[in-house]
């Protein structure tokens, strides 16, 4: 993790502009969720872990839906992006049509979330490695799948991919802890695991089409 250190140690508490603030979504520290409103840093980035809408509900005793949550990000003037990692896996996309149906059934308050498919490019996947995302027609002419990337995308949502970078150069990235902005530049990888960071870090900055970029409330430079 990416993180201000002293002596080895986590600095604590964080600046969101240079370290990593960690949190458990499953336990009382979900609170952070919502604390970190108060940084005021325009854009705040919080990694959850599948299957943490039932914890959502619970920061604001939220019963059988979203409703005290999203009120309390309207009342703040915060506009919640759900960011969903696609894989050929069947079950990421049934995650995001769960997604979609809770905020639908928040009707006008609903409104206010974006949504973002992130299509996981690792191991070199191409568009036809995501049957159910994309829908695939068997051979006996039925169709199946491609109804939630549908909606997803009818609701305002965008799509984007997530490129693939070599194995091996990711592996070494993560045990340096640092972002990939200094790991370009550093001595401690070899200049062809710095080139492919390089590269990666540029078929990102392309992913992020203007759509995209529209719902995050950033602008590709």
């Amino acid at each position: 993790m990416h993180a201000t250190r002293e002596g080895g140690m986590m600095s604590a508490p964080q600046d969101p502009l240079t370290g990593v603030l960690a949190y458990n979504v499953r336990e009382e520290s979900r609170d952070t969720l919502i604390q970190s409103a108060e940084h005021h840093k325009g854009t705040n980035l919080h990694d959850l872990a599948g299957g943490a809408l039932a914890d959502l509900k619970r920061i604001f005793d939220d019963q059988g839906g979203l409703e005290n949550l999203f009120a309390v990000f309207a009342d703040l003037n915060i506009y919640p992006v759900f960011c969903h990692l696609i894989t050929p896996d069947k079950a990421t996309v049934e995650s995001v049509a769960v997604h979609l149906d809770m905020i639908e059934g928040l009707g006008e308050l609903g409104g206010i979330a974006g949504h973002i498919a992130i299509l996981n490019q690792r191991g070199l996947l191409q568009k036809d490695d995501y049957p159910f995302w994309y829908g695939i027609k068997h051979k006996d002419g039925r169709e199946a799948g491609g109804k939630t990337r549908s909606r997803l995308l009818a609701q305002g949502g965008a799509e984007m991919v997530l490129p693939h970078m070599n194995e091996r150069t990711l592996a070494l990235t993560k045990n340096l802890n640092m972002p990939f902005s200094e790991a370009i530049h550093t001595p401690k990888l070899d200049l062809v695991d710095r080139q492919r960071i390089r590269q990666f870090t540029t078929a990102f900055t392309n992913a992020i089409t203007p759509e995209v970029g529209a719902i995050l409330g950033v602008q590709n430079a």
